[in-house]
């Protein structure tokens, strides 16, 4: 074998296995087939749910898993922790550490006269995401959304063509929830990372910059906000307690590679410094 076909082969080797590294950190979603109030029809429903699902596969840090793994399960049965045997097992032979549960409680289009001819549509939506915690079996986040002021189909094409889009319409108010949609993910899914070095140090001894192992890849780039932080257990009665203690603020400043950062500190380097030297367990997640 010539050295150049070898090199080409161990660096193919090492993009699959970074991919496949990759893969195996992304959590695992299932998304169970969503709800619809009486007298929506299943093309919103069916909408509605493509949307949420596309929105967590853009952010490039999740597997969500084949939809013939959860097409069968009863929404109320797998609340209530009722499920048959086979389903259970269905569940934890996926490996799906949550499941996302959709309710379309609202739709409705109106339309209005164009000048010149044609018809504009102006859908308003509004469904509810729950999030399920598989490990526990409870309801970790829940959250209403609904478009503010209604998503107009395609204007300009309804007057030069005389066309209508009902569809169009319904997307345009399904993308009036995405910035509050994307919150909600990051809110239910913070991006975790792990302080590999840090890169520059004061005077003092303080870190200054850090190298993080996330980068675009996880969702992370320049400007991203992280906070540092230790956690520990707190034994309340029955209940085991998780207490988050904030050690430093940090800002992403560059990406070197698809999943590495350089992050600045913006505040607590001293102490960011002493738990890193004495090797103390410390965790990073988005703000």
């Amino acid at each position: 074998m010539s050295r150049s076909l070898l090199s080409m082969l161990l660096l193919l080797i090492g993009w699959l296995s970074a991919d496949t590294a990759a893969a195996a950190e992304r959590e695992k979603i299932g998304i169970l087939r969503f709800q619809a109030a009486a007298g929506i029809g299943d093309d919103v429903r069916s909408q509605v749910e493509g949307f949420v699902t596309q929105a967590l596969v853009d952010e490039r840090r999740f597997e969500i898993l084949e939809r013939s793994e959860f097409d069968a399960l009863q929404v109320e049965r797998f609340l209530q922790q009722a499920m048959e045997p086979a389903e259970q097992t269905r569940i934890a032979e996926s490996g799906a550490r949550w499941i996302v549960i959709g309710d379309v409680n609202q739709s409705s289009m109106s339309t209005s006269a164009l000048d010149g001819g044609g018809v504009a549509y102006r859908g308003l939506i509004a469904y509810r995401l729950r999030i399920v915690d598989v490990s526990t079996g409870q309801l970790a986040y829940s959250r209403q959304f609904a478009s503010s002021k209604g998503g107009f189909g395609d204007t300009f094409k309804n007057m030069f063509n005389d066309t209508t889009s009902a569809g169009a319409a319904r997307q345009a108010a399904l993308q009036q929830t995405a910035k509050e949609l994307a919150q909600f993910i990051d809110q239910a899914f913070p991006i975790e990372a792990q302080i590999l070095s840090i890169e520059k140090r004061g005077r003092k001894g303080e870190a200054l910059e850090v190298l993080i192992d996330r980068g675009p890849a996880d969702g992370v780039s320049r400007k991203t906000a992280l906070v540092v932080f230790q956690r520990s257990e707190i034994q309340a009665g029955d209940r085991v307690l998780t207490r988050e203690q904030e050690l430093a603020q940090l800002e992403v400043l560059r990406s070197e590679g698809e999943q590495l950062s350089v992050a600045k500190v913006r505040k607590g380097g001293a102490e960011l410094a002493a738990a890193f030297d004495r090797q103390e367990v410390v965790h990073v997640k988005v703000r």
